[in-house]
């Protein structure tokens, strides 16, 4: 044991890093956001912690990152998401107003626009360079504490979470807190790998799991928002499921890995590419499918209109096919900033009616769509985006008739409620605040 420990204490000094540069190169260029609310109670919260976690209903602080010398900052959406109105702190103590330029909220990122010129701007690394074990830092404002300094290691790449579909995550163990979200994470050389955007809890506070949204895709995305306003993606058109042990044994596979499609959207790509119910994608464009969650990141990325390549096993034999790749559609005004404060509800959410088009993209007869979320359904997961399918045992068909339902509810009763997140639906329970 005191060889061991002799060992650990004379390797310390010599193998682990010292980040004081990192966090003087980058505290410049770290900023704190204030999202403040629209005066109708607590702002968003700047973390995005799974449902069953607490939220600090206080809390509407977040962190960002300037991008560009002119006054562009790079965030998360839902730091901003719902807010009247945005300060920006910057190192040196001066606040600007900061104005939306876009956001994303499938990417969990938003891009702000303050008027400063001359400002330092981030220097940027390679997300695809990080490996796990990788010492990495976190800057940001957790509780309103300015250009705060974390350390951890990256604990995985290319993570999946089940509310994201189109995003692969750098998961890591680099404490997060509230206000941490948007800011930047960084490797050992001081340059931005991530942005930091959700932790693992039950509790609503850092437990040693954190996720941060790969730089190269937020580029990507802040290329897509400066120009266009919005982020646009491909898509095939098809339902997966995982390849079970059984059916990889039956195909004659060694392991059952890979995405069984179990579903075409008719005249789709997907559809269009001969791609039949009951292949399993292997490869596309040459990268490993390994499990269903691996293609969405794949196809949102590829290029629209521009032909990409399957590989399948179908009947046992190997095949490729090519597919013309389609652009997945989306509502420009999905997440748009709320400003009638009268439109919140007395549950915590702004709603409004399906629009013919969102009803049949979705498939659905009826429903609305969330557009803002604080107080009790924020602390229950719901998010801007959702559709709203069902409250108690009764269909949302209107904005209107949710609006009467919600106003039966007695204070401190539990409200089970049907929520289509993406393309997956599930129930949460919704404690109801006593009348305002």
């Amino acid at each position: 044991m005191l060889c061991l420990l002799a060992f650990v204490a004379g390797a310390t000094a010599a193998e682990l890093p010292d980040f004081a540069a990192v966090a003087a190169q980058a505290a410049p260029w770290v900023v704190k956001i204030n999202a403040e609310p629209l005066g109708f109670g607590p702002g968003p919260m700047a973390l995005r912690p799974p449902p069953q976690a607490n939220e600090d209903e206080d809390d509407a602080l977040g962190s960002g990152l300037i991008i560009s010398s002119d006054g562009y900052i790079l965030t998360c959406a839902h730091v901003i998401a719902g807010a009247g109105s945005i300060e920006v702190t910057l190192a040196d103590g001066h606040h600007y107003e900061a104005k939306v330029a876009g956001a994303d909220r499938d990417s969990d990122l938003a891009l702000l626009k303050i008027a400063a010129t001359g400002l330092p701007a981030a220097t940027i690394g390679n997300a695809a360079a990080l490996k796990p074990g990788q010492w990495v830092a976190a800057i940001g404002a957790p509780f309103g504490l300015e250009t705060s300094i974390t350390v951890g290691v990256v604990s995985a790449v290319g993570r999946h979470l089940a509310s994201e579909k189109y995003v692969s995550f750098i998961q890591s163990d680099v404490p997060i807190n509230p206000g941490s979200s948007g800011g930047p994470l960084l490797n050992g050389a001081g340059e931005v790998v991530g942005i930091n955007s959700e932790i693992y809890s039950r509790t609503g506070e850092y437990t040693g799991v954190s996720f941060a949204v790969p730089i190269n895709l937020a580029l990507n995305v802040v290329r897509q928002l400066r120009t266009d306003g919005v982020v646009n993606r491909g898509w095939l058109g098809v339902s997966l499921r995982q390849v079970t042990p059984t059916l990889a044994q039956a195909t004659g596979m060694e392991m059952p890995v890979g995405a069984l499609v179990t579903q075409i959207v008719h005249q789709s790509p997907a559809a269009e590419s001969g791609l039949q119910v009951g292949d399993i994608i292997t490869r596309f464009n040459g990268e490993s499918v390994m499990a269903p969650d691996d293609l969405p990141p794949l196809v949102a990325s590829a290029a629209i209109g521009e032909p990409a390549v399957l590989a399948v096993l179908r009947d046992g034999e190997h095949k490729r096919l090519s597919v013309t790749i389609g652009k997945l559609e989306h509502e420009a005004d999905d997440f748009a900033l709320v400003t009638d404060t009268s439109r919140i509800d007395r549950l915590g959410m702004a709603v409004r009616d399906l629009s013919p088009e969102q009803r049949r993209r979705l498939n659905l007869s009826h429903g609305v769509l969330v557009q803002y979320v604080s107080g009790a359904a924020r602390g229950a997961g719901i998010k801007p985006g959702d559709v709203i399918l069902r409250v108690a045992h009764a269909q949302a068909r209107t904005a209107d008739q949710l609006d009467t339902l919600e106003r039966r509810f007695e204070a401190g009763q539990f409200v089970p409620v049907l929520v289509l997140h993406q393309d997956e639906t599930r129930f949460v329970a919704l404690k109801v605040p006593p009348m305002s």
